[in-house]
Parts: C-alpha cells; sequence; structure tokens
C-alpha cells in the first residue's frame, strides 16, 4: 500500500493495454479476462486511490470503460457496479440513465441511489457518510415513497459519448478514444432531475442527522 505510484500506474499501463489493445488480437482471450481485470481496478482503487487522484481518474475511467463493453442492453433494471466517486458521474451510470430515458423506463431506487452517491455536484454531508448503511436504506425508502416506481427523465437533445484518454506514454499518436451511442441523450445536461436527487439526499441527511451525532456521543446507545 506504501509503493510509490509510479509502480502501480506501470502495471495498470499492462491493464490498459490488455483491454485496448490486445483485444484487437485476441478479442474472445480478453473478453474472457475482463471480470478479472474489473475485479483488478477495484482492488487497486481500493488500495491506491485514496492516495492518488491521478491514479483514481485513470482507473476509474479505464474501468468505466471495461463495464461499458460489459453493460446489459437495460442496464437501468439490474445491480450496479461500484465505481470511485470523481469529477464526472460514471459512464455506466449516464448510459444506464439515458436507456431508461429513451425507453421511457423509471429510474428504480437502486440507480437514484447511485447517481445521488456519484454525482460530483451533490455533495454527501457527514451524517450521510458516517450513517452510510442506514442512508441509503433511508433514500431508496423516501425515493420511492416520493416517485413511486421512479422518475420518468425527458429525453433532451445532447447525445452521450465517452472519450477515453490513455494513461500509458506508450499510446502516444494513437489518440483518444471516442464512443458514441446513437441517439440516446447525457441526460446530466439537465439541471432539474439532479436538483431533485439533491433534494432527496438533503431530507434525508436532515433525517440522520440526530442520529449520527448520537452515535459519535454514545456508541453504546
Amino acid at each position: 500500500p506504501t509503493t510509490d505510484i509510479g509502480y502501480v500506474f506501470l502495471f495498470f499501463y499492462g491493464l490498459e493495454r490488455r483491454v485496448l489493445i490486445d483485444a484487437r488480437n485476441d478479442p474472445a482471450g480478453v473478453e474472457n479476462e475482463l471480470p478479472i481485470i474489473k475485479a483488478e481496478l477495484r482492488r487497486l482503487l481500493d488500495i491506491y486511490g485514496g492516495a492518488s487522484g491521478s491514479f483514481r481518474h485513470y482507473a476509474g475511467e479505464l474501468l468505466n470503460y471495461v463495464e461499458l463493453v460489459t453493460q446489459p442492453a437495460k442496464a437501468y433494471e439490474g445491480a450496479i457496479p461500484s465505481f470511485p466517486k470523481t469529477f464526472e458521474l460514471p459512464l455506466y451510470i449516464r448510459l444506464a440513465l439515458g436507456r431508461a430515458a429513451t425507453d421511457g423506463a423509471p429510474v428504480s431506487a437502486r440507480l437514484a441511489l447511485a447517481w445521488a452517491k456519484l454525482d460530483p455536484n451533490i455533495r454527501l454531508r457527514t451524517p450521510a457518510v458516517r450513517c452510510a448503511e442506514e442512508f441509503d436504506r433511508h433514500f431508496q425508502q423516501k425515493y420511492e415513497e416520493t416517485y413511486g416506481a421512479g422518475m420518468i427523465l425527458p429525453r433532451n437533445r445532447t447525445k452521450l459519448k465517452f472519450m477515453y484518454r490513455p494513461a500509458s506514454a506508450g499510446f502516444q499518436g494513437r489518440g483518444e478514444i471516442t464512443i458514441t451511442f446513437g441517439n440516446i441523450p447525457d441526460v446530466t445536461a439537465l439541471t432539474a432531475p439532479v436538483d431533485k436527487i439533491r433534494s432527496l439526499v438533503e431530507a434525508c441527511t436532515e433525517d440522520l442527522d440526530a442520529y449520527s451525532r448520537l452515535i459519535v456521543k454514545n456508541p453504546d446507545a
């Protein structure tokens, strides 16, 4: 855990090359390895993500890419993979939200919770972080009380796209990798939906405030 981050990046470059370059020559082999690579990226993020913002960004983006190529068509209906919180809402979440908007499907409480916790425009205050399990449960309950099966997102005009900029200098000259998704909208361009999520986060945080202060003063209460 205390090794120089440069060595961690050297190892990361190998994963990056395996996913982006080797997949062209050995697509079946790399496809079989993707679950292992996803697990390894999450392991590395758990160990080194807090110590290096640069590594958290690049490893998070590669994780985004790997999850993207394995994402089911209706990702808004299934379990949501874990991602580090960075300066941008993970593409997996944005694509799931965009597909929900395109299909006219409600945003589930599970997906809304992931949105609330990973959107860089939403700050989780101390009660939500300290009482994470209670916050998650309360948010989903309150969301369902407010929106039933879930919010229906509008289909805005801004189209979703993903640009991956490799960390490794070995990719110089190849340029960034751009992926587009047809007419699927990027709902993060809208302010109203995220404002509703933020309002719900604040309400749940206020509800947990007294409990959060209690367990600091008297953890055995």
